[in-house]
């Protein structure tokens, strides 16, 4: 049975790409912005968009800049590749800071999922038990319906009047992308993301027929993935999903131009 996740330590922000300087064209300096904004408004208003909190982790981040920030981009794939994913960034991490202990609690992982109407179910549930997602947090965005001829409700987000070229781009004010995103943050060690497995899902789990912990930790003996041992070393992690499908390319300018 998998770990109950204390929510309380998971940031939640939805998040628009706030330019800073709208009177100069060739400005592409931008600032990550907490929105506000009512889900039923036509226009963007100037106060629909304010500073991130000082005592938030994504603010702390963004001020204390990291050494390297790592982005995972997503359309629809399965959470076991996530996973996979994850678990080769988080064992580049443990190797960089044992070369160079300057970039302990240095490094950042930015996923960013192409759009909420493209994510599977299952995937968002196992996030949830992965402690990186909550459903509850993004209630006012979205609806829950029940398909014709199933008795599996799912989640609708809401279509947003604001979203468009028109409304979110006046004279002063503008934005990076006529989109907003659903971030999650929250510092994590690498075992809290398997409380989304079963025990034979976490025991049949293998990365380059090494099991996970192998492959992440290493042995100190011949013939393992590494010749050292290492210790979990937790790490922020910002989960951000798009509220509309808008392409790699714009998930790219959040990361690049956001984060």
């Amino acid at each position: 049975m998998s770990k109950k996740i204390n929510h309380k330590k998971l940031e939640y922000f939805p998040l628009s790409m706030y330019k800073l300087h709208p009177e100069d064209s060739e400005s592409q300096t931008f600032d990550l912005r907490n929105h506000v904004g009512k889900v039923k408004n036509k226009v963007v208003k100037k106060q629909d968009d304010i500073l991130l909190p000082e005592n938030t982790l994504l603010h702390s981040t963004k001020e204390n800049a990291p050494l390297l920030n790592v982005c995972i981009t997503m359309y629809n794939e399965p959470f076991i590749q996530l996973l996979q994913s994850l678990a080769g960034v988080y064992r580049s991490y443990y190797e960089l800071c044992d070369i160079d202990e300057t970039f302990r609690d240095k490094v950042q992982i930015c996923i960013i999922v192409d759009g909420y109407d493209k994510i599977d179910e299952e995937f968002l549930m196992r996030c949830e038990q992965a402690g990186m997602y909550n459903e509850f947090k993004t209630k006012r965005f979205r609806t829950v319906e029940t398909p014709a001829g199933s008795d599996k409700p799912v989640h609708r987000f809401r279509n947003l009047n604001f979203i468009n070229k028109d409304t979110m781009n006046i004279n002063h004010r503008l934005y990076g992308t006529n989109n907003i995103v659903h971030c999650f943050s929250r510092i994590i060690k690498f075992p809290e993301f398997m409380n989304s497995m079963s025990l034979q899902e976490s025991s049949d789990f293998t990365i380059n027929n090494y099991s996970v912990y192998d492959f992440l930790l290493g042995e100190p003996g011949k013939g393992q993935v590494k010749q050292k041992k290492y210790f979990h070393l937790p790490m922020p992690v910002h989960f951000c999903i798009k509220h509309r499908n808008a392409g790699k390319i714009e998930s790219h300018k959040w990361f690049f131009k956001g984060f």
